[in-house]
């Protein structure tokens, strides 16, 4: 049986410390704790067993293969709000089949690729972005509200002077009558 310092040794020997520590980040961006993620690569680099047991799949050597980015292409004429781009991130950062396509915009798709190389950090700004926003929500409530009262009073102004002058208008109407027919003034005036 190999020890933790004895593997690290074989790592380092083999040229193999990079693609561990990439198949670490991998399995931790996968949703692992980072004590299950580094068992699981070293598991898979051949820790766990004497130097000679061969490891469960085959290991690369050299540095690790990057990912093909997205071409421009597939975001073209695609964009959302960071609020946006951040709540698809939240959803997808855990689904290991998204597709660079079903991204709303590239700066999503990048922003997931830096989630799940530090998902610590993204959490940290998503949960504080979404705090904020329950505030605001909660001020724009206020406001809406405050908005609705206000309508509300000043349809009841405006109701409260058409009354008036309706009413007004009705008392001129009859002095008018009064005066022509002689009735209010005698001078006939």
């Amino acid at each position: 049986m190999m020890t933790k310092d004895e593997f690290w040794t074989h790592l380092r020997n083999e040229g193999l410390m990079e693609n561990f520590k990439y198949r670490r980040a991998e399995c931790e961006a996968e949703g692992m704790s980072k004590k299950r993620a580094w068992n699981a690569a070293a598991k898979e680099f051949g820790f766990g067993g004497t130097a000679a047991d061969p490891p469960d799949k085959p290991v690369e050597t050299g540095p690790p293969k990057k990912k093909e980015k997205p071409k421009k292409e597939q975001f073209k004429g695609k964009s959302a709000s960071l609020r946006a781009e951040f709540q698809w991130v939240y959803e997808n950062v855990a689904v290991g089949d998204v597709k660079p396509e079903e991204a709303p915009s590239s700066g999503a798709w990048g922003l997931l690729e830096f989630a799940r190389n530090d998902p610590r950090t993204f959490y940290s700004r998503w949960l504080e972005m979404a705090s904020k926003s329950e505030d605001r929500d909660l001020v724009m409530e206020g406001f809406r509200e405050d908005a609705r009262r206000a309508t509300t009073e000043i349809a009841d102004m405006l109701e409260s002077i058409q009354s008036a002058v309706v009413q007004q208008g009705s008392e001129e109407s009859e002095a008018e009558l009064a005066v022509s027919a002689g009735g209010a003034d005698e001078s006939g005036f």
